[in-house]
C-alpha cells in the first residue's frame, strides 16, 4: 500500500476525500466498499502517488483491502483469556 501511495500525505487526502461519505451499516454490501476502493486507487494513479506498484499488488489491494477504520470506535477491550478461549471454541468460519 505505501508503493500504491497510501501513505504519503496527498494519498491520505486521497482516501480521506473519496471516503468521506462513506458510513458503515448492517446493510452495507461488499459491492459499495470495493467499489470505494477501485475509485481510491484510480486517483492514486492518476494522481502519480503510486510509485512502482506492480498490478499484482494492486490486485492483492483490490482483495485484502476492506475499507478505512477511521469512522469505527476502536477502542480497548479488557477481556480474560477464558472468554477468549470460549469465544475461539465457538467460533465457525467461512467454511463451516
Amino acid at each position: 500500500m505505501n508503493r500504491a501511495g497510501f501513505s504519503s500525505p496527498q494519498g491520505l487526502h486521497v482516501v480521506a476525500d473519496v471516503w468521506k461519505k462513506f458510513r458503515l451499516t448492517e446493510q452495507t454490501q461488499w459491492s459499495e466498499a470495493h467499489a470505494l476502493n477501485v475509485m481510491t486507487l484510480e486517483r492514486l494513479l492518476s494522481d502519480s502517488l503510486a510509485t512502482d506498484v506492480t498490478s499484482e499488488e494492486v490486485a492483492t489491494i483490490l482483495e485484502s483491502w476492506t475499507f478505512p477504520l477511521y469512522g469505527r470506535e476502536l477502542e480497548l477491550i479488557t477481556v480474560g483469556i477464558a472468554t477468549l478461549r470460549d469465544r475461539q471454541r465457538g467460533w465457525v468460519g467461512e467454511m463451516g
